[in-house]
């Protein structure tokens, strides 16, 4: 029997300042627990995706996210370096609170509760693939394991492609999905290493990416190795955002694509010079979008408000049934 919870008045708020309505009663609505498929590229700044406004980048997955859900125009990382922000995303907690004192080779102290270790204890299955909480020791906080949950990285790509993870994330995905129990509710974390440097120099070009359509940000020199680089970039976009079409396809041959909260995002913006480890929006401002048809009212709205992505593990929290710890500081 499929487990219950009842859910009085539920409002799902998503991040700081910001409350959207999902589904709102006068009396209560019984609903299976959701899913959660987390997907997370690596270095992807805002303005990098189809629904964004870029006209090279092809992401059909993230805008189908988008089309379907909620998308955010001014979604902000925690910290513009991979660790603390992957921390803050885990925690739902300030970035100054959580003991790291490094931006970059960390770790994460036990004492702080993350969404996957709250939800696995109220029989969720949590697994990742890829790049979960990293770059740091773990063992240093007292972790034996990445607070992602349970790794999954047998599946290879048969054909790598140069310069990038030679892991197949979707496939991975779909062995986690093979040893969930029937009826059980999951969360699982896609991370990409893409679009993290380095990139195959050129590849941008050799597939037909015309150099004079890109978009070259003020904060950078417009020069023709600038522009062949930032196609480089977009091939690895791209390559993140066919595992997230490839996941939700999986999520739609087994009937849990609609039961599934599904959130596309990164942990910070691009790799490069004024962006990554900067305050400037190229290094701050991240894409965001989330689908969840049994949860969200009104699909296809956009959401022009600051909000921030600590924000996402408190949300997890309430939408799945579960209270909100009072160590963390980031609300709804």
């Amino acid at each position: 029997m499929k487990k219950k919870i009842l859910i009085p008045y539920l409002r799902f708020s998503i991040l700081v300042g910001l409350s959207i309505i999902l589904t709102s009663f006068s009396g209560t609505l019984h609903a299976e627990r959701p899913n959660i498929l987390f997907c997370i590229s690596d270095d992807q700044s805002y303005v990098h995706a189809g629904a964004n406004g870029d006209p090279v980048v092809q992401t059909p997955a993230f805008d189908r996210v988008a089309r379907e859900g909620i998308r955010f125009t001014h979604a902000f990382c925690d910290a513009p370096t991979c660790g603390p922000s992957r921390s803050a995303i885990l925690t739902g907690q300030h970035i100054w609170r959580l003991e790291e004192a490094g931006n970059i080779h960390s770790t994460l102290p036990k004492k702080f509760n993350t969404y996957t270790e709250l939800l696995q204890g109220s029989g969720y299955a949590v697994g990742y693939t890829g790049k979960g909480w990293s770059p740091g020791r773990l063992n240093a906080g007292g972790r034996e394991a990445n607070p992602a949950g349970r790794q999954f990285t047998n599946r290879k790509l048969k054909n790598r492609l140069k310069a990038m993870s030679d892991l197949d994330y979707a496939a991975n995905f779909g062995d986690f999905l093979k040893q969930v129990d029937k009826g059980q509710p999951f969360c699982f974390w896609l991370g990409t290493y893409e679009p993290h440097r380095g990139f195959d120099l050129g590849n941008g070009k050799r597939n037909a990416k015309d150099p004079s359509k890109v978009i070259v940000s003020p904060i950078f020199p417009d020069h023709p190795t600038v522009r062949s680089d930032i196609l480089d970039y977009y091939m690895e976009i791209e390559h993140f955002d066919q595992m997230v079409a490839r996941s939700m396809k999986l999520l739609e041959i087994s009937g849990q694509l609609d039961n599934t909260i599904i959130v596309v995002t990164s942990d910070h913006g691009m790799p490069f010079p004024r962006a990554k480890a900067s305050l400037y929006d190229a290094g701050s401002r991240v894409p965001l979008a989330i689908r969840w048809p049994d949860g969200i009212i009104d699909p296809g709205r956009v959401y022009d408000g600051p909000v921030n992505l600590s924000e996402l593990a408190p949300t997890f929290l309430t939408a799945t049934g579960l209270p909100v710890p009072k160590m963390m500081t980031a609300r709804g």
